[in-house]
């Protein structure tokens, strides 16, 4: 019988749902992984292995797989008993290998001896490789915690209504930052006492996270001192950055005030409360250049 040799990394993870009938708790989410995700954005768990790829010795691209398994493997037929029944000399045991295709095969006690012997060293040294590739997955998660905490880098939920909402310096150093890491989704709510916001949706941080860290995004607002300002704490002014990215003009051209004023009510955000003519005339007045308000290269005089 043929055996898989060693280019499959990690077999044992992918073994346990074929012997055992689970699923993997952490696949649960990845759909929300598969989601369209603009180009000059990257999901966490990419950012992740850019950064791993950057900044940690080693590091091999199979780190998201690896797990922390205390234990070698014991034959897998012994996965679903216990170590008292598996002594037992009752007990029925199931005999099977796992073929070149992944698929369990029932076998008699003799083959499934012989397959193991020859299974059982190359397991062990993957165990060994995941092990040292699990350490390495921590190191970057702790890594990259950090950055994010002291907001050297900026990370955002892209939800389903394709907005960007900054995660805060303080959710990271929370508990919910174990979430994040491990899901590379959101789902909580967040609240500084005055307003709440829902987060739902992929995190995702800049694809040029780690060669233009302090460039100005909108998330973002790019100087030493601002980049330690809460950002969610201001939702007008988040509101606003959001703006200029997002509005159809240009900072060369005039465009009239009703222009803005008309994507500003249409892109309202349910966080702001309700939208009234004062606060969307504000706005548009301070997303304006002053020379725009009595004239610019397109025009002399007010148009409001």
């Amino acid at each position: 019988m043929s055996v898989v040799n060693g280019q499959n990394k990690f077999r044992r993870r992918k073994w346990i749902p074929i012997i055992l009938g689970t699923v993997q708790s952490d696949e649960a989410f990845m759909q929300d992984q598969q989601l369209w995700i603009p180009e000059d954005y990257i999901n966490l768990h990419e950012a992740m292995c850019e950064w791993g790829k950057e900044k940690i010795p080693g590091w091999s691209g199979e780190e998201k797989q690896a797990r922390n398994f205390i234990e070698p493997p014991d034959p897998p037929w012994c996965w679903q008993l216990s170590e008292a029944n598996y002594e037992k000399p009752d007990t029925h045991i199931e005999y099977f290998i796992i073929d070149e295709n992944d698929d369990k095969v029932i076998v008699s006690k003799e083959e499934a001896t012989d397959w193991w012997a020859i299974v059982q060293p190359e397991l062990q040294n993957e165990w060994r490789e995941e092990l040292k590739a699990y350490d390495r997955w921590i190191q970057c998660i702790n890594e990259m915690r950090n950055a994010l905490n002291k907001k050297t880098i900026v990370a955002y939920v892209f939800d389903h209504d394709g907005n960007y909402n900054s995660i805060s310096a303080k959710t990271w150093g929370s508990e919910k930052a174990h979430d994040l890491f491990k899901f590379g989704n959101a789902r909580f709510t967040f609240s500084n006492g005055k307003i709440s916001r829902r987060y739902n949706g992929p995190v995702v941080l800049r694809s040029d996270f780690l060669t233009s860290p302090d460039a100005l995004h909108f998330e973002t607002l790019g100087s030493d001192i601002k980049r330690d300002l809460n950002i969610e704490n201001y939702p007008y002014v988040e509101f606003m950055l959001r703006a200029i990215k997002e509005m159809p003009f240009k900072s060369e051209t005039r465009v009239l005030k009703k222009t803005i004023e008309s994507w500003l009510s249409d892109n309202w955000p349910e966080n702001l409360g309700d939208k009234t003519n004062t606060k969307i005339k504000n706005m548009a007045t301070f997303l304006r250049r002053p020379e725009d308000e009595t004239g610019g290269i397109q025009g002399k005089g007010p148009d409001d």
